[in-house]
């Protein structure tokens, strides 16, 4: 005899497919999102470190009312630094050194150094950054003595003219210039220009 007709039921057949097929989905999405983030946040440091120049990367302070202007010493070791003029908007015949065509227009710093030591002294070779009134620091294009003289140190009691002139954007006035206090630049003084 055959065997009796099973009566029909009304549960659903199990399935070895997630319940929730949904819900994985959901959390692979969230977890990319998150990888592409991070990747993205990863590539705008290294091109704001490592491929902008070092003056778009960092922050520059301002020379606040009591630091040195125009005219006024700054003593860096056995050197005393004297800004003593800036000229802005020169046109390239008037520019002392000899340097590349200005994408904007010339400024022009001069610095009188002193050597108050007993021995010959060079100025710190970290250049000397010109920030302008917007905070953007100017690299110089060209730094050089106003002498004909063979040597960079300045001799034990001598005076020398430092000049240098950098590329400002057009109409962009000057707001300081950020001397070295030592080789690398690691330390620096704020001299005022306005």
């Amino acid at each position: 005899m055959p065997p009796p007709p099973v009566p029909p039921t009304h549960e659903r057949p199990t399935s070895t497919i997630d319940p929730a097929p949904g819900r994985a989905s959901r959390w692979r999405w969230l977890l990319a999102a998150v990888a592409v983030l991070v990747l993205l946040n990863v590539g705008l440091w290294i091109v704001r470190v490592d491929i902008l120049p070092p003056s778009w990367a960092e922050e520059h302070p301002t020379a606040g009312a009591d630091a040195p202007g125009i005219g006024e010493e700054v003593t860096v070791g056995d050197l005393t630094m004297t800004v003593t003029s800036v000229e802005q908007g020169l046109p390239a015949d008037d520019v002392t050194l000899d340097v590349r065509p200005a994408d904007g227009e010339y400024a022009e710093i001069r610095l009188e150094v002193r050597n108050e030591g007993a021995a010959a002294v060079d100025v710190p070779s970290a250049p000397i950054g010109l920030v302008d009134v917007d905070g953007r620091e100017n690299s110089p294009l060209e730094t050089d003595w106003s002498d004909d003289a063979d040597t960079d140190a300045v001799a034990p009691g001598a005076t020398r003219e430092l000049v240098v002139v950098y590329d400002l954007a057009e109409g962009v006035e000057p707001d300081h210039v950020s001397l070295p206090t030592s080789e690398q630049g690691s330390s620096r003084t704020m001299v005022r220009l306005r």
